[in-house]
C-alpha cells in the first residue's frame, strides 16, 4: 500500500489503496492499532482501485486524492490514468461501521502529491501529472463553509515530505524537505 494518514486522536494509522505484491492496484482500507499492535482490513473499500494517492485528515474525515487506476509495471504508461475524484473516509472508532463518500469537488488528474489539512482546506502539491511531468501547480479544496485559502510557492517535486507549521499567534508556513526533480523511464 502507498498512502497512509495517521490519525492523532484515536492511535490508527490508515492505509489507503496501493500495488499488491503481484502489481495489481487494490481498493482495500487498512487500519493499524498502535495501542494493539494490530492490523484491521476495513469492511469498506475505495469506490475504485487506486495507487498513489494522498491523504489526508480534517474535521474528522479523511479525505484521499488523485491517484492512478492502472497497474504497477514497468512500462512508462502505468501512470497515465491519473483520477480526478475525492474520496472522504470517516472512521469510526467504536466500531467497523466505517463509510466512504465522494467528495463533489474533482481536482486536476494527479498522483503522489503532497498534502496538508488546513482551516477548511486541504492542500495538495508537487507529484506528477498524467503526462508524467512534475507538477509545480498548487491546489487547495474547500471542505468546509470557508475556501481553500493558503498562499505557497510552487514546488516542482516529486517525493517530498511535508508538514504544516502552525504556530501560536504567527503566520501558519508550508514546509517541504527533499524529492526529486526529473523523472526518467527506463523500458
Amino acid at each position: 500500500a502507498e498512502s497512509i494518514e495517521v490519525s492523532q486522536t484515536d492511535h490508527r494509522i490508515y492505509v489507503f489503496g496501493g500495488f499488491s505484491s503481484s502489481g495489481a492496484n487494490t481498493s482495500a482500507i487498512q487500519m493499524y492499532s498502535i495501542e494493539s499492535n494490530s492490523w484491521t482490513t476495513m469492511s469498506v473499500t475505495l469506490p475504485a482501485l487506486r495507487a498513489g494517492i494522498s491523504a489526508r485528515r480534517l474535521n474528522g474525515r479523511i479525505y484521499i486524492i488523485g491517484g492512478t487506476q492502472v497497474a504497477n509495471t514497468l512500462a512508462a504508461t502505468a501512470w497515465v490514468a491519473a483520477a480526478t475524484s475525492i474520496y472522504y473516509y470517516i472512521p469510526n472508532a467504536v466500531s467497523s461501521a466505517d463509510s466512504i463518500n465522494t467528495f463533489g469537488a474533482t481536482i486536476t488528474a494527479s498522483l503522489e502529491r503532497n498534502t496538508v489539512a488546513y482551516g477548511d482546506g486541504v492542500y495538495y502539491f508537487g507529484g506528477r501529472t498524467a503526462q508524467q511531468t512534475i507538477s509545480a501547480a498548487n491546489y487547495g479544496v474547500g471542505v468546509g463553509s470557508g475556501t481553500a485559502t493558503l498562499a505557497m510557492t510552487a514546488l516542482a517535486r516529486l517525493g517530498m515530505a511535508s508538514a504544516l507549521w502552525n504556530p501560536s499567534g504567527g503566520t501558519p508556513r508550508l514546509l517541504a524537505a527533499g524529492g526529486y526533480t526529473a523523472l526518467t523511464f527506463h523500458g
